[in-house]
C-alpha cells in the first residue's frame, strides 16, 4: 500500500500529468454550467479520446477523476441560480435555490465551492488510509446486501416526509414505477415500455430529474415575469463569492464530519453521491 502510494505521488513530477489535469479541468468547467450535463455524460464523451490518445492508464484515470470532481462542484451553479438541478445536486437545489431567491446566490456558491474543496481533500485522505480496512467488506457485498440498502433508502422516505407523509409515500411509489420502466435484463420481459424500444435501458435519469425540477420552475418564472431574485443583492459579485467561501471555511468542523460520513457510505457498492446527500440531509448529521 505504501509503495503504491509513493508510485502514485511520483506522477506529480511529470509534466504530462499536469497537462492532462488542466485539460480535463478546462473542459469540465466549460460544460459544467450547462443544465442537465452530468459528469457521467462528459466522461462518456471523452472516454474514446482518452483511450486512443493517452498511453498511460494512470493519467487517463486522473483526467476522468478531474472531470468528475469539477463537474460535481460546478453543476451547483445551474441548480442554485436557475433551479435546474442534476442527479447530484438535488439537495443543493432545495436549499441553495431558496437562498438565491433571497439574493444570496453569490454567497451560497462561494460556500459550496469552499466546502467542496475541503471535503474533497479530506475525504480522499480518509479513503486512502481506510482502503486496506474496508476492502474486504466492499468485496463481500452481493445482490442481497444491495437489495437491503435499496429498502433502507425507501425507509428514509418516512424521515424526509415528516409533516407530509402521504405526499412522500406517493412520490416514492411514483419513483419506483419510473425506475421499473425498462426491459428486464434477466428474462427479457418488457416493463412499461409500450413498444418504445428507446426505453430498453430505462428512463434517462438526467432528463427525468431536469424535467421534474425544471419545468415547474420555468413555468413559475414565466408567470412571475422576473428573474430568480431581484435587486442589487442578486448580483453575482466576486467579493460576495469570497465572503461565502470564508463562511464555508469557518464551518470546517461540519465539512469534515460530512466528508467522513460520505466516505463511509460512498465506499458501499450501489450507494451513489445522490443517496449520501439525501441521507445527510434527512439525518442532519
Amino acid at each position: 500500500m505504501f509503495e503504491a502510494t509513493l508510485t502514485g505521488l511520483g506522477y506529480l513530477l511529470e509534466p504530462q500529468y499536469w497537462y492532462a489535469f488542466w485539460a480535463a479541468m478546462f473542459l469540465s468547467i466549460i460544460v459544467s454550467v450547462v443544465p442537465g450535463v452530468s459528469s457521467i455524460l462528459v466522461m462518456a464523451i471523452t472516454l474514446p479520446f482518452i483511450i486512443l490518445n493517452v498511453s498511460d492508464p494512470a493519467i487517463g484515470i486522473v483526467m476522468l477523476a478531474a472531470i468528475a470532481g469539477t463537474n460535481n462542484t460546478l453543476d451547483s451553479i445551474p441548480a442554485v441560480l436557475l433551479g435546474l438541478p442534476s442527479s447530484a445536486t438535488q439537495v443543493t437545489f432545495l436549499e441553495g435555490h431558496q437562498l438565491a431567491r433571497q439574493g444570496k446566490a453569490a454567497h451560497t456558491l462561494g460556500a459550496i465551492f469552499s466546502v467542496s474543496a475541503i471535503g474533497g481533500v479530506f475525504g480522499a485522505l480518509i479513503l486512502a488510509v481506510s482502503i486496506p480496512v474496508i476492502r474486504p467488506f466492499v468485496l463481500s457485498f452481493s445482490f442481497g446486501e444491495i437489495a437491503v440498502i435499496a429498502l433502507f433508502g425507501l425507509a428514509m422516505v418516512s424521515i424526509l416526509s415528516r409533516g407530509a407523509m402521504l405526499k412522500g409515500l406517493t412520490a416514492a411509489c411514483v419513483g419506483l414505477l419510473l425506475a421499473s420502466v425498462r426491459i428486464e435484463p434477466f428474462n427479457g420481459a418488457e416493463r412499461f415500455i409500450f413498444g418504445w424500444y428507446d426505453l430498453v435501458e430505462g428512463l434517462p435519469i438526467i432528463a427525468v430529474i431536469v424535467g421534474v425540477f425544471a419545468l415547474p420552475e420555468i413555468i413559475d418564472l414565466s408567470i412571475r415575469g422576473r428573474a430568480v431574485s431581484s435587486g442589487r443583492s442578486s448580483d453575482i459579485s466576486t467579493a460576495e463569492v469570497w465572503r461565502g467561501a470564508l463562511y464555508g471555511l469557518k464551518e470546517w468542523k461540519v465539512t469534515l464530519r460530512q466528508s467522513a460520513f460520505g466516505v463511509v457510505l460512498g465506499a458501499i457498492p450501489g450507494v451513489g453521491s445522490s443517496v449520501v446527500d439525501w441521507l445527510r440531509y434527512a439525518l442532519k448529521i
